[in-house]
């Protein structure tokens, strides 16, 4: 199961997204499991906008590890591509309680708390990320 989870983390470098999603499947199908291929076959998902698919996968992968922190900051990511903001806020919450300090965890609860109108909230989060740990374009644009 590991190496076909990782050979499916190869492929979706490469671009192959349908061989990466049966490499995920074929780990699963060995060790179903393992919430570090539920959680690559989810990302794989939700960047190809199956959205509904994406969320099934990260709740299965939670109903096996309520604290996986990946499963829970890419759920809410999910729920964010929904439209479903005050339920993602409450995934990224979960996910703070494990790495209160992750940059992109904080940007992406701040965008969150922004598109459901909580504009301080969104500030004060983004307060918390130390400039000089900020190397990402994407946590300056939701700065400013």
């Amino acid at each position: 199961p590991s190496y076909h989870n990782h050979l499916g983390l190869v492929y979706r470098g490469q671009g192959n997204l349908h061989q990466a999603k049966s490499a995920y499947q074929h780990a699963l199908a060995l060790a179903p499991n393992r919430t570090d291929a539920l959680n690559n076959l989810g990302v794989l998902l939700l960047e190809q906008k199956a959205y509904n698919e994406a969320e099934k996968v990260f709740l299965q992968s939670l109903q096996l590890d309520p604290r996986h922190f990946l499963t829970l900051l890419n759920l809410g990511n999910t729920l964010v591509e929904q439209g479903e903001y005050l339920n993602a806020i409450q995934y990224y919450q979960q996910a703070i309680s494990l790495d209160a300090q992750s940059p992109i965890l904080l940007r992406n609860l701040a965008c969150a708390y922004r598109k459901a109108g909580m504009i301080q909230k969104a500030g004060e989060t983004l307060d918390r990320i130390p400039f000089e740990e900020i190397d990402s374009p994407e946590i300056w644009m939701e700065r400013a």
